[in-house]
Formats: C-alpha cells, sequence, structure tokens
C-alpha cells in the first residue's frame, strides 16, 4: 500500500534522471527505482494557484466547488477528463511548465456509480490503486520530451512498486495533467489489475493539489 507523505507549504524539487533513463538500465530489478523514491524531499503543495478566471470558467462549465469549512481550501470537482471542464484545467497546467502539483489516486466513486456495475469489485480497490500511484510515482520526474516514444513505451518498461509513495509531486504541470491521466487510463499488461478492468470501468480519482485548490477527477478505464 502507499506510504503516506505530508503536506507543507512552499515548493521545492531536486532535478532527478528521466524515468525512461531509468528503465533502460532497470526493467527487472526495483533497487534503483526505490532508490529514486526514497531520494525525493517530501511532497509539498506548490506556492502556484488555479487563478480565479480559471476556477469560474471551470465551475461555468460543469466543475463543482466545495469550500471546506475552517481551511482557505476548496475542491473542484471533474466529472471526467473528457469534459468541458477539464479541458480548462489542461489549458491552464499547461502554459505552466515546470510547476509540480501535489498528485495522488484515492477511491471514492462518484455517489450515483457506487454498487453498480461501473465499478470494479472491492477486491481489487487496493491492487489498482497501487498501480495507479505507481504509475504517478513513475511520472514524477518526467517532462514531456521523456514521452517522445510513447505512453505505452515508457509503461511497458515497468511494473507495479511495492510501496508507491502518495502523494507524490510530479515534476511537470503538462506531464502530470495530460498524459498521466491517459497512462493510468490504458497502462498495458505490465500493470496487469486496471488493464483488465473492462473498458468503461470506474478506476479512481486523481487528486491534484495546488496553493488553495484540490482538482478531483474520476479516471474511467479507455
Amino acid at each position: 500500500m502507499a506510504r503516506k507523505g505530508k503536506k507543507t507549504n512552499g515548493h521545492t524539487m531536486t532535478e532527478k534522471p528521466s524515468m525512461t533513463e531509468v528503465a533502460e538500465s532497470t526493467c527487472a530489478n526495483y533497487e534503483p527505482i526505490l532508490d529514486l523514491c526514497d531520494d525525493r524531499p517530501e511532497p509539498t503543495v506548490p506556492a502556484c494557484g488555479i487563478p480565479k478566471n480559471v476556477i469560474a470558467a471551470m465551475i461555468a462549465a460543469g466543475a463543482k466547488k466545495e469550500q471546506l469549512e475552517g481551511e482557505d481550501l476548496c475542491v473542484l470537482r471533474v466529472e471526467s477528463v473528457d469534459s468541458e471542464a477539464w479541458k480548462l484545467y489542461e489549458d491552464w497546467a499547461s502554459s505552466l511548465g515546470e510547476v509540480d502539483p501535489m498528485v495522488v489516486a484515492h477511491y471514492a466513486p462518484p455517489l450515483h456509480l457506487r454498487h453498480t456495475l461501473l465499478c470494479p469489485p472491492r477486491a481489487l480497490v487496493a491492487d489498482i490503486l497501487d498501480e495507479a500511484n505507481s504509475i504517478i510515482n513513475l511520472f514524477a520526474p518526467l517532462v514531456m520530451e521523456d514521452l517522445a516514444e510513447g505512453i505505452p513505451a515508457l509503461l511497458a518498461a515497468f511494473t507495479p512498486l511495492p510501496a508507491p509513495v502518495a502523494p507524490i509531486n510530479i515534476h511537470h504541470a503538462k506531464a502530470a495533467v495530460i498524459a498521466l491521466q491517459r497512462a493510468i487510463r490504458n497502462p498495458g499488461p505490465t500493470f496487469p489489475v486496471i488493464n483488465g478492468l473492462h473498458r468503461g470501468l470506474y478506476i479512481c480519482q486523481v487528486e491534484y493539489t495546488w496553493s488553495g485548490v484540490i482538482v478531483v477527477v474520476s479516471i474511467f478505464r479507455l
């Protein structure tokens, strides 16, 4: 299961080798990958926040806003990565460059999906979250150039980590928002539990924490 990290204010990430470089030498050996994870700093909430006009546009496009009582923090719930609200979020995040959102996968299906055939069996949930958070860990040091050969080629070199760090900062906002969700939705055979889910099934929700805002989106199998 995932190790818990603490949330703190501030934003510090040290430069790490790309996961493509790690993959070339460690496909069958976890030790270098685990060392890479252990060397990362504690997850931190980035100083960057979502502009008010972007939040307003996302709400107008269907995102649901919840203000957390007693905290200077709100949650924006986005129905899916195929929604207009998500596209607005993608467009904004893609403009940021090397800004590190704090990211984690949880299992919390929307109320209208619970106890339906669109949710996987409860017995699979722990493994689903281990796989999803492993993918998040693998994406942590990436920039978009690391994905030049495609997501399937990248993920084919890896299997789920024995103890993915959760939450964790992802080094590049565009990779975190655009490429990551695609990888979780269709990870390939080296992530067998998610890969074995039927098309359209709920996988997990992914949470992106920014200064003052958490964006939550439901992820479904491609």
